[in-house]
Formats: C-alpha cells, sequence, structure tokens
C-alpha cells in the first residue's frame, strides 16, 4: 500500500496502512491474506497435531516471507529453558525490498 501511493498520497497511505494491519480479520470471513500486484502477504500459523486447532498465528511484514524452518528439542542443561523437554521453532525470514521506480 505505501510502496504504490505516490509522493503526495504518502502521508495518507501509511496511516491507512497501519489503521489496515492492526485489524485482526477472521480468515473464515474474509479469507487468508492478499497482497498487491508484484507483492505478497504471508504468515506462520502453528496448528496443534492432536487437536487440529490453530496454537498460533504470526503475520509478517509486507513482502516478507518464511525461508526456512526449523524445530528444537531443548533440555533442562540449557540454562534459559523454563520446561523440561520444551520444543522451539525457529524461523529465518526473507523481505524483498523495492527501489523506487
Amino acid at each position: 500500500m505505501k510502496e504504490a501511493a505516490g509522493d503526495d498520497e504518502r502521508e495518507l497511505a501509511e496511516e491507512m496502512s497501519k489503521a489496515f494491519m492492526s485489524e485482526d480479520l477472521p480468515d473464515e470471513v474474509f479469507g487468508a491474506p492478499k497482497a498487491g500486484a508484484g507483492m505478497w502477504a504471508s504468515m506462520i500459523r502453528i496448528i496443534s497435531p492432536v487437536k487440529g486447532n490453530t496454537v498460533a498465528k504470526i503475520p509478517f511484514e509486507q513482502n516478507e516471507a518464511a525461508h526456512r524452518f526449523s524445530l528444537s528439542k531443548l533440555t533442562a542443561s540449557m540454562h534459559f529453558v523454563t520446561k523440561m523437554n520444551a520444543s522451539q521453532l525457529w524461523v529465518k525470514t526473507l523481505k524483498l525490498k523495492f527501489s523506487g521506480g
């Protein structure tokens, strides 16, 4: 939204973008995130394999996408672990930046 705005519309586009991105619209009603031509929207949705429900949703910024995933099993010997045998999901992201023009 912001990238497509002209110089005279940039401030309004910034306000509209912030308002739009702060809304939490249910996917069941509005569908998955969409982006303009030449752009994309993505998110990570963590689903419980036992119950099939969504545990967490992590939206990305415009034109940002997950590139690599890694699931680590942490043990009590690691000083920052508060739960025994906790799992942690690591995600590497990339973001496409447009140069003006």
